[in-house]
């Protein structure tokens, strides 16, 4: 009595440890813990932690434990349905066998068996690993020959498993919500630098319509670049608007058949309208070539090449455009007699 008492004792105390570590950001430590304790309550020679692998189905060794699991090879992939995780998988319920080797619903590749038959556990269990109701992999306890596991080392090897799915999905969770916040903070700083171009098109512009400037053609043109620029802007701000675009990293194209000749010169017609060339000699050479693509993000792009070489070009320096095909691609190149970036 006492005896049982003792185990009960030490598996809650062993199942609170694992509680604890279950939010930790260390993955590893963790699982670690988790299967030393399970391999040590469980009277065990080995406990392992698989993940299951999405795209093959099959499961990856995440941590082994106890004095068989260091041995172990980390990221080890057993193909799916492979031995006795591979059936608590499929089952999607708890399987326990007396002989690894002879057990007939149990089937493994070669190497696998081989491997097998070198160590000195005979008997296992095996849990799956559930998040839920979605099996996220397997938790195996693996012991020597004469070793019987009772319903209730079942339910205890249950219980650990369902802490090590927690981890891992914990741990899943958190890097998911450090990949959104990188892509939104990467997404935003894209914005912010996008929508100088244009704010600063439409400053020069707007400076041409001043008392000083008053020829109609001059401010013809300089209407024309406020009237692109600000459609450019609309674009930007939807970007901004579309939430689920913010949190993936992404921007929505809008793809035309496109005169990459074409766009880059009026590109440079418009900057050139702007007032923005007024301390640079900038010259543009094209070729007629057409592209599948977004005009207004071509825009952009193009509009940062030519802010760099501008921004790096000393006062009367020369900026010069290309535009060619080159094989089944179209070549833009903007050379600047500058420092460089």
């Amino acid at each position: 009595l006492l005896a049982r008492e003792r185990e009960a004792r030490a598996a809650a105390e062993a199942l609170a440890a694992g509680a604890r570590t279950i939010n930790t950001l260390d993955l590893d430590a963790a699982l670690q813990n988790i299967i030393e304790s399970a391999c040590t309550l469980l009277k065990a020679h080995v406990a392992t932690v698989f993940r299951l692998d999405p795209k093959s189905g099959g499961l990856v060794l995440m941590v082994g434990g106890g004095p068989r699991g260091t041995t172990l090879s980390r990221d080890a992939l057993l193909p799916h349905g492979t031995g006795l995780v591979g059936l608590a998988v499929n089952s999607r319920q708890p399987v326990v066998t007396t002989d690894l080797l002879d057990d007939p619903r149990l089937v493994y590749p070669p190497d696998v068996r081989e491997r097998i038959k070198g160590g000195r556990h005979r008997v296992g269990l095996a849990a799956p690993l559930m998040v839920h109701g979605r099996i996220t992999g397997a938790l195996f306890i693996g012991a020597l020959p004469g070793r019987v596991f009772s319903a209730g080392d079942v339910r205890l090897a249950s219980t650990f498993a369902d802490q090590a799915a927690s981890a891992i999905d914990n741990a899943e969770l958190f890097r998911e919500t450090q990949r959104v916040n990188r892509a939104k903070d990467e997404f935003l700083a894209m914005l912010g630098h996008e929508l100088r171009n244009p704010l600063n098109a439409i400053g020069s512009a707007a400076s041409l319509l001043g008392p000083d400037n008053g020829k109609a053609e001059t401010a013809a043109r300089a209407r024309g670049v406020i009237n692109r620029q600000v459609q450019h802007l609309a674009r930007l701000v939807d970007d901004l608007l579309d939430v689920s675009r913010v949190t993936s990293g992404k921007v929505l194209l809008v793809r035309e058949p496109t005169s990459l000749a074409e766009l880059a010169a009026g590109t440079i017609a418009n900057w050139r309208a702007s007032g923005r060339f007024a301390r640079h000699q900038v010259s543009l050479e094209t070729t007629p070539v057409w592209v599948d693509a977004d005009p207004t993000r071509l825009d952009q792009m193009v509009g940062n090449l030519l802010a760099n070489a501008l921004k790096y070009t000393p006062a009367g320096g020369a900026v010069a455009g290309r535009v060619r095909p080159e094989g089944d691609s179209a070549l833009l190149e903007v050379e600047d007699t500058g420092a460089g970036l």
